[in-house]
């Protein structure tokens, strides 16, 4: 995830039901001119990362990441890289899920392309 994050060039749009981001990464993204957009749910069944998330909000629109909030719950876990590439799966985008939760996602890249979105 992190080396799709960085090869990112155009576009990335994270749509994920529990998001406790890593702010830093995200903003060396948007530095590089990569539009960033967060789509997140405005409710979330589990109050503690619904808190750990919107912590992080004044940083990440500070940085220039755009965020949407979605209304009800979303269970959708995808990342756009651009228009070359997808990232899908179970996790929801964070360590945790990575780490401690064992899920998986799978990287699907357009076909006759390398999965990064570079200027042309």
């Amino acid at each position: 995830m992190f080396l799709a994050i960085t090869q990112c060039h155009r576009k990335l749009w994270i749509d994920t039901p529990y998001f406790v981001p890593e702010p830093a990464l995200l903003r060396t993204v948007v530095y590089r001119g990569v539009e960033v957009r967060l789509i997140l749910p405005y409710s979330c069944d589990a109050w503690l990362v619904r808190r750990a998330t919107r912590v992080y909000y004044p940083e990440l629109l500070m940085g220039g990441v755009m965020v949407y909030e979605c209304r009800g719950m979303l269970y959708a876990k995808a990342m756009l890289l651009g228009e070359d590439a997808l990232l899908i799966g179970s996790a929801n985008l964070d360590i945790r899920s990575y780490c401690l939760n064992f899920e998986l996602s799978s990287f699907v890249p357009k076909p006759g392309s390398t999965g990064t979105s570079r200027s042309r």
